[in-house]
C-alpha cells in the first residue's frame, strides 16, 4: 500500500495539488476562448505554459502554485524568527473599481503607493512586513456592486492600540466598506502566510440574516474571469506582493535583507538594526518546485 504523502511543515494540509492547478488553468482557458481578443490572447498564453518553459503570468493557476510554495517556505522562517505577528486585513480608500474598469487599474502604482504609506508611518516603517494585494467581486443581497482591490499584511510585532491606530492612519478606509479594518493576533503562521498571497480569486456576497450582516464567498462566473484573468495576466507571478524590512530576490524565491537607503543610515533606529539583523539570518534560496 503506497504511503500517504504529508505537505511540508510550511504548506497547509489543503494546499492545492499540481493537478488541481493544471485542472483549473484548463478550466480558465475555456472561459476565456469565449471572449473577446484580449481574452483569447491569455487562452493562447495559458496554453503555450509547458514544464521547461513557464508563462510566469499571474493569471496561470500553475505558475501561482510554486511561486506560492516557494514564498510559503521563504516567509516560514521569517515568521519562526518573532514570537508576535499581526493580521492586518485593510479595505483602504479608492481602490473600489467599476465593474469593466479593472482593466484601468495600475497595479504597479497601487503597490508603490502602499510601500510609500509604510515607509512614511513612523511606527511601521522599521517593521519587517509581508503581505499583498488580493482582489474580490462585491456583491450586495446577490447583486454586483465592484471589485475591491484590499491589502491584507502580516506586521511583526503585538496587537496593540498604536499598532491598529498606525494602520488606520496610514491606510483610511473605504467608504462602502462596512468593515474595513480586522486585526488578529498570529497563531497559525502557516495558515496567515497562505492567506497572505492567494491565488484564488472570489465574489463576496453580503446579505443579512435576521437583521446580522453576513458575508459568504462564491466562486466567480464566468464574465467575471474574462474581466479579472487579463488584468492579472498584464504582471509577471509575485507582482501583488508587498515586503518591508526585506525584500525577494532571484528565481527561485529567495527573502533577503532591504538595501539600506545611504541616506537614511545616519540616523536610523536600534528597531530598523534589529530588523536588518533578523534578515539576514533568514536569507534563504530554495530549490525549484
Amino acid at each position: 500500500m503506497p504511503k500517504q504523502q504529508t505537505a511540508p511543515r510550511y504548506l497547509p494540509q489543503n494546499f492545492e495539488t499540481h493537478h488541481d492547478a493544471v485542472k483549473r488553468r484548463r478550466f480558465d482557458r475555456k472561459v476565456l476562448r469565449g471572449g473577446g481578443k484580449r481574452q483569447r490572447r491569455v487562452a493562447r498564453r495559458l496554453r503555450e505554459c509547458q514544464p521547461r518553459k513557464r508563462c510566469r503570468s499571474e493569471a496561470c493557476r500553475v505558475c501561482a502554485r510554486t511561486f506560492r510554495r516557494q514564498f510559503l517556505r521563504a516567509a516560514a522562517q521569517v515568521l519562526a524568527s518573532r514570537s508576535d505577528w499581526t493580521r492586518a486585513s485593510i479595505i483602504t480608500s479608492g481602490l473600489a473599481i467599476r465593474c469593466g474598469q479593472l482593466k484601468g487599474v495600475d497595479l504597479v502604482k497601487e503597490i508603490k503607493k502602499v510601500r510609500k504609506r509604510l515607509e512614511r508611518s513612523p511606527y511601521l516603517r522599521n517593521r519587517v512586513i509581508i503581505g499583498g494585494l488580493d482582489v474580490s467581486l462585491n456583491l450586495q443581497d446577490n447583486v454586483v456592486q465592484h471589485w475591491q482591490v484590499h491589502l491584507y499584511l502580516l506586521i511583526e510585532g503585538k496587537k496593540t492600540r498604536k499598532l491598529k491606530q498606525a494602520i488606520k492612519t496610514a491606510f483610511p478606509p473605504e467608504p462602502t466598506a462596512p468593515r474595513p479594518y480586522r486585526f488578529r493576533a498570529v497563531k497559525d503562521f502557516v495558515a496567515a502566510a497562505s492567506y497572505a498571497y492567494k491565488a484564488m480569486f472570489k465574489r463576496r456576497s453580503r446579505y443579512f440574516t435576521n437583521a446580522a450582516p453576513r458575508t459568504r464567498a462564491l466562486p466567480l462566473q464566468g464574465g467575471d474571469i474574462r474581466e479579472l484573468l487579463p488584468f492579472l495576466n498584464r504582471h509577471r507571478v509575485g507582482a501583488r506582493l508587498i515586503l518591508r524590512g526585506i525584500r525577494r530576490n532571484g528565481n527561485p524565491l529567495r527573502l533577503q535583507p532591504s538595501k539600506p537607503n545611504p541616506a537614511k543610515v545616519k540616523g536610523r533606529s536600534r528597531s530598523s538594526k534589529g530588523s536588518e539583523t533578523l534578515s539576514r539570518h533568514i536569507r534563504i534560496r530554495l530549490g525549484a518546485t
